[in-house]
């Protein structure tokens, strides 16, 4: 239950900070860190879908070269996410 009250208390905390600083440039910085966040957990998401799929699919080919395979595919979605940054 520890990460779920931890969850709570962040999404409090940012529930009551964006009206306290509408209309300042901290403003922009939170929205900016939730959109960063929520894209980043949408990566790690694909990511442990991606590597599940990877593993049966090799448990049932017996070819593991797919984890190969999919290393510069990780890579790129890790650049791509951090360039929304830039």
């Amino acid at each position: 239950m520890k990460p779920i009250y931890l969850a709570a208390l962040i999404c409090l905390f940012i529930v009551v900070l964006i009206p306290i600083t509408e209309g300042t440039h901290i403003n922009d910085w939170v929205l900016s860190l939730i959109s960063y966040v929520s894209l980043w957990h949408a990566y790690r998401q694909h990511h442990g879908i991606c590597k599940i799929y990877d593993s049966i699919q090799a448990k049932r080919s017996g070819d593991f070269s797919i984890f190969h395979d999919r290393k510069f595919m990780n890579i790129f979605l890790a650049l791509a996410l951090n360039g929304v940054l830039i």
